[in-house]
């Protein structure tokens, strides 16, 4: 509550549930940031070229990805430059700083684009992506 008190950025909060998700991501992806443990919604966020945070304490979200994701060391948005990987309440703060603050987004934003092409060919490149292993 100290934290909120002192931000003087925009704040979206949707306390009752009227806003869905993508509105959301697409408002924050913009000047903002995207906070979550690991989820869809960082990916989509990525999609657009937003600011996406991922929030893994050693001792709950990280221990909770590697419970479910056998075999995976790191979140792959994390591994692949596309999130930035938050791991305690500093580093939180230095990735909401830097993001929203200072607009240091530029890293993030070309490993989106390399990993996350919108260019329309998705459905062309999956096709031919499934077509090869058949």
């Amino acid at each position: 509550q100290e934290a909120l008190a002192r931000f003087r950025g925009r704040l979206i909060l949707d306390w009752f549930g009227q806003v869905d998700t993508p509105s959301l991501i697409a408002a924050a992806a913009d000047h903002g940031a995207v906070v979550s443990i690991y989820s869809t919604i960082l990916v989509e966020t990525a999609c657009l070229r937003g600011n996406a945070i991922a929030v893994l304490y050693p001792d709950y979200g990280m221990k909770a990805l590697l419970d479910q994701l056998q075999g995976c060391d790191d979140f792959p948005l994390v591994e692949l430059g596309c999130a930035r990987k938050v791991v305690d309440r500093d580093t939180l703060h230095r990735a909401l700083a830097d993001m929203v603050f200072r607009g240091q987004n530029k890293p993030l934003a070309a490993a989106q684009e390399k990993h996350f092409p919108l260019d329309g060919k998705n459905a062309e490149r999956a096709a031919d992506f499934i077509t090869k292993l058949i």
